[in-house]
């Protein structure tokens, strides 16, 4: 069978240090709702994946069980990286690509 799912797509512009936690708390409460979240603008730096990791802590805090990945940096004038977010009551990665 086929479950349902919401699937939520969000450009973070700049997800690093410029997210204090104040902004990480008010961005998982707003995608908490959702089964499987994708993040644009992930900064390539440790900060990007800090923030999401900082990000994923406040989702499971909430009251559900998140996991997440992150892409390796795309290759342009303006790198960045993309965070993939799920809730794993739902969703189960299949494997690492």
């Amino acid at each position: 069978t086929i479950a349902q799912c919401t699937l939520l797509s969000w450009n973070v512009c700049n997800m690093g240090k410029s997210k204090d936690d104040t902004e990480i708390r008010k961005m998982a409460s707003i995608i908490k709702l959702a089964d499987i979240i994708c993040l644009q603008e992930i900064n390539t730096g440790i900060d990007g994946a800090l923030a999401v990791a900082r990000l994923v802590d406040a989702l499971n805090r909430s009251g559900s069980k998140w996991d997440y990945t992150i892409s390796d940096a795309t290759i342009s004038d303006g790198p960045e990286r993309y965070a993939f977010i799920w809730k794993t009551s739902t969703i189960s990665k299949v494997k690492d690509v």
